[in-house]
């Protein structure tokens, strides 16, 4: 005998305020609902106690280079370049500073104990 597995509701709102008790069906073992902007698309189902479980999902976009506009990411790295080479401009000119200012100190001379 072939087993008849129940497939979810699937709907389309504009907002889940819309969603009522009776479009979750009880024979659905639970029922989606899409946003018409495509936001946010919720899971609703009945559990045990006779109330409707919510479960959110929003899209997530990875912060990778292809979705940043090329311009952009390269605006990125110019300016980060620009201030790495600035400080190293900088320390340049502090170590050519200090090493023409800086005059040899002789060396101690141990002192000789009499003995």
């Amino acid at each position: 005998m072939p087993t008849i597995t129940p497939t979810p509701n699937i709907k389309i709102v504009n907002d889940f305020s819309e969603i009522t008790a009776s479009d979750v069906p009880m024979t659905s073992p639970f029922s989606l609902f899409v946003k018409n902007d495509l936001s946010e698309v919720q899971m609703r189902k009945w559990n045990a106690n006779g109330l409707i479980d919510n479960l959110s999902f929003k899209p997530f976009l990875s912060e990778g280079v292809d979705n940043v506009p090329q311009t952009e990411e390269k605006s990125k790295f110019v300016a980060y370049n620009d201030v790495i080479q600035a400080f190293n401009d900088r320390f340049d000119a502090l170590e050519k500073l200090l090493s023409e200012n800086t005059t040899k100190v002789p060396a101690r001379s141990k002192k000789v104990s009499d003995e």
